[in-house]
């Protein structure tokens, strides 16, 4: 469910920037294969983690949420240099804060699904 959620949000992310502004063909990172299969990836990570956290650590719950966090920061970091760097050509910074919203909104999607699972 949480990987369906946050497929879903994230090409709605990805439709609506391609609709409000132009994207670059050569942005591959807004290219529905790229984005998805991040995702998938993202979430899976943060699934194993979760039931990690749940496992070992003392305070679940907390713990998860704080590292949901520390990771959101740290997935910003790689979209803060394409947007830099530009190693795509044509890539404006309206791509690179679509990309950012797609990790928040799949971090939030995880913190709220995976947080009301029992551990």
């Amino acid at each position: 469910l949480t990987i369906i959620a946050a497929a879903i949000v994230n090409t709605l992310i990805a439709l609506l920037a391609k609709a409000l502004f132009p994207v670059a063909a050569t942005f591959l990172p807004l290219q529905s294969g790229i984005f998805l299969s991040f995702t998938v990836f993202g979430v899976l990570g943060a699934t194993i983690v979760f039931a990690q956290i749940g496992r070992w650590a003392k305070h679940p719950l907390r713990t998860f949420q704080r590292t949901v966090w520390v990771v959101l920061l740290v997935s910003i970091i790689p979209d803060l240099l394409v947007g830099f760097f530009r190693p795509y050509p044509g890539t404006t910074f309206l791509e690179v804060g679509a990309l950012m919203l797609m990790h928040v909104a799949t971090a939030m999607i995880c913190l709220g699904l995976l947080s009301r699972v029992k551990l």
